[in-house]
């Protein structure tokens, strides 16, 4: 990871650990293992860095797979300017044309924990996600060293809310 601007703070120097391994939450019989390192609010341009390297962000951690035998799991990038929908993305745009994209300021609400707590139930149920209260749900969203938004589609102005996303 040479490169990388970020400090711990006192030593100048980044510190990466790896977790222990626990069930894969998308392969069956598989274990998966993550790479974690903390982030620093001055840091901001580091945070860039670890993303272009694969790191996703929770809470003040930033984490990617990591796992001794396999490497199924695959950051993706891509340059939005280039970006041009295949088929079924855009028959997907069509489908959900009448849906409502706003950016909310980490304001959230029981309908968001909601929608949260429905993935986690269908998607992590046997993870270590699924033990995520309200709270902790809240603190992952609002508690972050860098900037973060929720995208958030609804039916209409201030209809349903049908899905989000933390970027």
């Amino acid at each position: 990871m040479s490169g990388l601007r970020s400090l711990d703070g006192r030593s100048g120097i980044r510190i990466f650990l790896t977790s222990h391994p626990e069930p894969c939450p998308y392969l069956p019989n598989r274990t998966e293992q993550k790479l974690a390192t903390h982030l620093y609010p001055e840091n901001e341009a580091d945070f860039a860095e670890l993303t272009n390297r694969g790191f996703r962000r929770n809470h003040d951690v930033a984490y990617r797979p990591a796992c001794p035998t396999c490497k199924a799991c695959k950051s993706i990038r891509l340059c939005v300017a280039d970006f041009r929908p295949n088929k079924t993305q855009r028959r997907l745009l069509r489908r959900y044309a009448d849906l409502d994209l706003s950016l909310e300021e980490k304001a959230l609400n029981n309908e968001h924990w909601t929608l949260f707590h429905d993935y986690i139930k269908g998607r992590h149920s046997t993870g270590s996600m699924a033990a995520m209260t309200q709270g902790d749900f809240i603190a992952m969203v609002t508690d972050s060293p860098v900037k973060t938004n929720l995208l958030t589609w609804r039916e209409g102005p201030g209809g349903p809310l049908r899905a989000a996303c933390l970027t």
